[in-house]
């Protein structure tokens, strides 16, 4: 588990910092390698593998988008996202 740290800081923020602690907590508890082990894996080298599929789509039910082009649209105009 990486320890994560939480402090004052100037730099720009996302709303969307919340969404560390679900992915964290995806990690801690090896819900990709058990997606990946109970669903099917993609039968094209161009599919999504079945964690990335459902941990995108939890990420994004978390966070209220429940129309994922408005979340990728929010999530390309976000000024923090290269930090």
């Amino acid at each position: 588990m990486r320890p994560y740290k939480l402090d004052n800081t100037n730099d720009l923020l996302t709303p969307r910092a919340g969404l560390l602690a679900i992915a964290q907590l995806m990690e801690t508890l090896n819900l990709v390698e058990l997606i990946d082990l109970y669903f099917p894996l993609p039968k094209s080298n161009r599919g999504y593998k079945p964690s990335t599929f459902i941990k995108t789509l939890t990420l994004i039910q978390y966070e209220g988008s429940f129309i994922l082009m408005t979340f990728v649209i929010r999530a390309s105009a976000d000024s923090a996202k290269g930090v």
